[in-house]
């Protein structure tokens, strides 16, 4: 299953998976942090990532540049789950 998103430029959301999910950016730069390991990760347009179970925090790099990409659940019977959650949590933000 899968799920396009978009943040706009300074709106941040945050991602907390149970299983792994495949994030892969479509247009703009994706900064994904992740909070256990501290790592950052960069995305640009057609790279992607791997995201385990742990909390991410998702933005764009630029100030002024919205960010588009694709979630992808790797396992099937997590994914509405999933993709609702951070659907929720990036309403919350808002």
């Amino acid at each position: 299953m899968n799920m396009l998103m978009t943040l706009q430029a300074r709106q941040m959301a945050s991602l907390s998976p149970e299983g792994t999910v495949r994030v892969r950016c479509l247009r703009g730069i994706l900064w994904i942090v992740g909070q256990r390991d501290g790592e950052d990760c960069v995305l640009e347009a057609g790279q992607s990532v791997l995201l385990n179970a742990q909390q991410h925090y998702l933005s764009s790099v630029h100030r002024n540049d919205a960010v588009s990409f694709e979630l992808r659940t790797q396992q099937n019977r997590s994914a509405a789950g999933v993709l609702a959650r951070f659907g929720q949590r990036l309403r919350q933000l808002l």
